[in-house]
């Protein structure tokens, strides 16, 4: 649980989406926008503690000012995309839109360039773990300590 939640997107309509299935009960601010244009010092104002990109790292190239302004908005990440290993399986229009997967390795080296650990977990359709990467679907990265 968190007690506060702000999700960023550029696209209105992913926006109004998700506030229609959004709840009283768990309360969520919908900002549109762009992380890497946003203000730094209005993200440092606000104060997150932490923050995370599911399934857009590998619709962005390249996807430097994305990490680093990531790094620089809290100190804790989650960042989630599809396996470079997995893309084989994907479909022509998953694919079309996957410019930039990474393999579990090239992921956790990336991501240090920003923060100083990057903790790599695998998944297999809903299952998380620790397994051999090369075999996951998906990688999941819990990074801390974003460098300065």
């Amino acid at each position: 649980h968190v007690g506060a939640l702000t999700a960023i997107d550029e696209d209105e309509r992913s926006i109004e989406e998700a506030k229609l299935a959004s709840s009283a009960r768990w309360p969520v601010s919908f900002m549109q926008g762009n992380l890497v244009e946003m203000d730094r010092v209005l993200l440092s104002r606000v104060g997150y503690d932490a923050v995370y990109a599911l399934d857009v790292l590998e619709h962005i190239t390249p996807d430097d000012e994305f990490l680093r302004a990531m790094a620089a908005a809290a100190p804790v990440a989650v960042i989630g995309t599809p396996s470079k290993e997995s893309q084989k399986y994907a479909s022509p229009m998953s694919k079309l839109g996957h410019v930039n997967c990474y393999s579990g390795a090239d992921l956790r080296s990336r991501l240090r360039e920003y923060w100083d650990q990057a903790f790599m977990f695998t998944m297999h359709d809903e299952v998380l773990g620790t397994s051999f990467q090369p075999m996951a679907q998906y990688l999941l990265a819990l990074c801390v300590g974003p460098k300065k």
